[in-house]
């Protein structure tokens, strides 16, 4: 039981550090570290104006490269396009 305690207490995420962010710099700057693609994936982009929403950038940064992996690795055999887009719709932000 303490081990599993103890596994629980480390594998907890850390409190979010919700903080004001453009989500569309952010976005295109976490995409000049993570964009990458297979030779047969294209990545377009559609990320213009501020988006100001509020939220913990290292996990957003978190979940949009997983999301970004897993998009790589669902295309990589036949080849296709990723496109990241942020926008807003109905008072709330997409990505």
């Amino acid at each position: 039981r303490r081990t599993i305690d103890a596994f629980s207490r480390f594998a907890r995420l850390p409190r979010p550090d919700v903080r004001r962010l453009d989500l569309s710099a952010w976005a295109t700057q976490t995409l000049a570290v993570h964009g990458n693609m297979p030779p047969a994936v294209t990545l377009s982009t559609e990320l213009g104006e501020p988006i100001w929403v509020m939220a913990d950038r290292d996990q957003l940064s978190q979940l949009f490269v997983n999301l970004l992996k897993n998009a790589q690795e669902a295309l990589a055999a036949g080849g296709g396009r990723i496109t990241v887009r942020a926008r807003r719709v109905a008072g709330t932000a997409q990505l």
